[in-house]
């Protein structure tokens, strides 16, 4: 560790060095919201311990050129690019081409690949002596920097005004802390430590990666510096191939502990990106999830509007983003697969108040862009993988049994694997299946996702072995012999989805006129309590819309005989007045009643 950690005021400290320069919309709480460029590309690393970490192919150049091109085109207010992206080419590139300069209001985060610290001084030198370029060295000339084999730092970069004439400005800030390395292969033996971390507009400020392990980075010390706690904005760009590890996510959970409202935005590198050791061609470390994310945590409770944005949920699906809500935390976790792209966003700009200003309160999803190999250019196109079946492909070789078997349903059983509708595919299995957690859009306060159905890691995977038996399970018994008192509901049938509506529960089957809401339960007793739970959900607490539309399936404990809730006798499912179109009971009794 170098010296004690210090909060420098950007913006003061360039009007000291005679620079004026406005704020960027996404510090400036007077402005309701600000477009937002993620970048989360793959790469295959190297990495040294007297070098540091870096990429070799001079393609990654072009392709984070091209996405600086795209910004501009796309008038993006931040760009954020992931830890160790950045050559120092493309830095020299920016400078000499005025057209790749940001615009007034505009700030580019640009973390840099690691670089020998004799060569990273000799760039801050060259780029200080530059004409209509003005570079800030604080950081790297701090007395507290602990000096060493390479470096690590992210640029800050924007336009701003120097003797009245528009100035490119460069701002450096070292990483002040080293990822955990136990055996001292890179940035525990040879990374320089700097102690300096900007804030912008008291409302902003960048970590690299472990920085967030810094034990100085406590929410009381920014409380300490004076920053806006209501609206306080995080950047943490990664290259880590645990992003849900407790380790890195402990700033953030202070900021969900406390009742203010904020933004911490995470940026990490795409699937199947590589580390390897210089001059070897086997990787160390091969990353399986990004899990870059955007959490909104507000002020107030939002549980009762969250339930409501479905629509919000399904424009945003067709960009690549999906959204969940951590209830005891008030916060919104808007996440991506982990593919190589490029997401534009509108993200809200929280007021002192820790409100959203104007009508702009959510997160948008604009554009999604992939890199295409043939044109060599960033490509505007929707997520590749919309169904499950197609997620389910894709880890076929990893999940053999699960792929075989989803590949031998057949088709009247197909919705929720064909459907291109995520929502609705986990509305089906949320309805289907009594194991299968109901609150489909909440995410727990380990990061993990109540449904399982994007299969982003290991643990939705095994999920999904378990709960696709259950799935399977439910075929069998439709297909088979059913209870007396379901046979309105036996082939020719077919599974699908719709909600709730007047007055009538959702359904999830048809046959012939007939609709239903059919599940599976382990056991009796849990198919006894989730038909009483979908009476209250699903029917408003009605006993006869219950009896009506609604079969839990289950097997008996003695005799494994097929049986169902609600139980039905013969004075209730036949001759009622209640009997409307689709209501399963028409005709259908329980055999021994």
């Amino acid at each position: 560790m170098g010296g004690r950690l210090e909060f420098v005021d950007l913006q003061h400290e360039l009007k000291d060095k005679g620079i004026d320069w406005d704020l960027p919309i996404c510090c400036d709480s007077q402005k309701s919201n600000y477009s937002f460029l993620r970048v989360q590309m793959r790469g295959d690393f190297s990495f040294h311990r007297e070098k540091g970490v870096w990429i070799e192919d001079a393609e990654h150049d072009e392709k984070c050129l091209r996405l600086l091109r795209l910004a501009k085109k796309r008038y993006c207010d931040l760009v954020l690019f992931p830890e160790y992206c950045i050559s120092e080419q493309v830095i020299v590139n920016i400078i000499e081409d005025e057209s790749l300069w940001p615009e007034n209001h505009k700030l580019w985060v640009l973390p840099c690949q690691g670089m020998e610290k004799e060569k990273f001084d000799s760039l801050i030198k060259k780029l200080s002596d530059l004409d209509g370029v003005f570079l800030l060295d604080t950081a790297c000339n701090s007395w507290g920097v602990l000096s060493n084999r390479f470096v690590n730092a992210l640029f800050y970069c924007f336009l701003a005004c120097r003797d009245g004439k528009p100035t490119l400005c460069l701002v450096p800030q070292l990483k002040t802390q080293p990822m955990g390395d136990r055996n001292c292969l890179c940035e525990q033996a040879g990374m320089t430590i700097g102690n300096m971390i900007f804030t912008l507009g008291n409302r902003l400020l960048t970590l690299l990666c472990a920085d967030s392990m810094n034990n100085e980075l406590t929410w009381q010390a920014l409380q300490n510096e004076g920053l806006q706690m209501s609206g306080l904005t995080i950047l943490h760009p990664q290259l880590n191939g645990h992003p849900k590890d407790a380790v890195f996510s402990r700033l953030r959970w202070e900021l969900f502990e406390h009742g203010k409202a904020g933004t911490y935005i995470t940026c990490n590198w795409a699937a199947g990106t590589t580390l390897s050791r210089s001059g070897r061609q086997e990787a160390e470390e091969t990353l399986a999830l990004s899990w870059s994310c955007v959490y909104l945590k507000h002020a107030d409770d939002i549980s009762e509007k969250w339930e409501k944005k479905t629509s919000l949920h399904r424009e945003n699906e067709q960009h690549g983003l999906f959204g969940a809500i951590m209830k005891p935390k008030r916060t919104e976790v808007w996440f991506s697969q982990s593919q190589e792209e490029a997401l534009e966003l509108i993200v809200p700009n929280f007021d002192q108040d820790g409100y959203g200003k104007t009508s702009v309160s959510d997160v948008h999803a604009q554009v999604r862009c992939c890199y295409d190999q043939d044109t060599q250019s960033w490509v505007e196109q929707a997520p590749s993988t919309k169904t499950l079946q197609q997620r389910i492909d894709r880890i076929a070789k990893k999940n053999p049994a699960l792929y075989q078997s989803s590949c031998d349903v057949e088709d009247a059983y197909r919705f929720p694997l064909d459907t291109e509708e995520r929502w609705d595919a986990d509305r089906f299995f949320a309805l289907a299946l009594e194991a299968f957690p109901n609150n489909i859009l909440e995410i727990d306060e380990t990061e993990n996702l109540s449904a399982w159905t994007l299969l982003l890691d290991e643990e939705d995977r095994k999920s999904a072995a378990t709960q696709f038996d259950h799935f399977l399970y439910l075929i069998d018994i439709l297909q088979g012999e059913l209870p007396a008192q379901c046979a309105p509901l036996k082939a020719p049938h077919s599974f699908c989805y719709q909600t709730n509506k007047s007055g009538r529960p959702s359904i999830n089957l048809r046959a012939a006129e007939q609709e239903a809401l059919v599940a599976y339960a382990q056991t009796p007793h849990e198919a006894r309590q989730y038909a009483k739970f979908l009476r209250d959900t699903e029917c408003n607490g009605d006993e006869d819309l219950l009896r009506q539309f609604i079969r839990v399936f289950y097997f008996e404990t003695k005799g494994r005989r097929l049986a169902c809730e609600p139980v039905l006798s013969a004075e209730i499912t036949q001759g009622r007045g209640t009997i409307v179109k689709g209501d399963i009971t028409d005709g259908g009794i329980e055999s021994d009643a």
